[in-house]
This record gives C-alpha cells, sequence and structure tokens, in this order.
C-alpha cells in the first residue's frame, strides 16, 4: 500500500462521531512558501462542521497526531498558484501565513469552506 493509500484510509481518532460531522476528508501535502528548497509534508484531513483537523503519519522518529484548527482561528483562505499548482493560504488573524496547502479535492474543500472561512479575492 502506498503512502497516500494509507494516509486516505487513516482515520483521525479524535473526531468523536455524534458530536463532529465530518463534511469532506483526504491527505494534504505542506509546502513551504518562501523557501528555496521546500520541504514536503503529507497529512490526512478532515474538515469538519467545527473547524479543520490534520493527523500526521507514523514515522520512524516519530508517533502519530493530530491536530485540530476551528474556523475562527482564520481570517481567510486564498487561492494561489505556487509551484505551478493550485493552492490554499490560510491567513490567521494573527501572525502570517508561511504555508501553501495543496488538497488532494481542491474545489470539494473551497466548496465546504464557503461560508465558514471568507475567501480573499
Amino acid at each position: 500500500m502506498s503512502k497516500e493509500e494509507e494516509l486516505k484510509a487513516m482515520t483521525i481518532p479524535e473526531i468523536i462521531p455524534g458530536e463532529e460531522n465530518i463534511l469532506i476528508e483526504g491527505i494534504l501535502k505542506i509546502i513551504k512558501l518562501h523557501k528555496r528548497f521546500p520541504t514536503t509534508f503529507l497529512y490526512k484531513y478532515a474538515i469538519t462542521d467545527k473547524g479543520i483537523w490534520t493527523r500526521s503519519p507514523k514515522t520512524t522518529f516519530g508517533k502519530p497526531h493530530s491536530i485540530f484548527t476551528a474556523y475562527d482561528y482564520f481570517e481567510d483562505v486564498e487561492v494561489i498558484v505556487h509551484l505551478q499548482q493550485e493552492c490554499c493560504v490560510f491567513h490567521p488573524k494573527k501572525g502570517t501565513a508561511v504555508n501553501g496547502i495543496y488538497f488532494d479535492d481542491l474545489a470539494g474543500v473551497m466548496k465546504v469552506l464557503e461560508g465558514r472561512i471568507k475567501k480573499k479575492a
């Protein structure tokens, strides 16, 4: 099974059925926007009615871990072309956006985020 297939099959155990509804899930790739030779990280994602979950895969030196970010953390989301591919840039209310997020289903993700996070023009 490939790394992508393993990530797609992975569940995020912190999402409690009945308390949160998964609206869309898949895999994403994170790339630093301002590095000359960017490093890529793959994660499982699940966008729920409460926010965005990501889960890292198990690695040689690390256990999988999940991170939750509520919608109100973000000022807005923007779709840009970076490295000749469309990606999302989530702008936090405080701080600076540094990552490009490449979703396996960008159109589906943007549809789910509509009305939850303001889209930057």
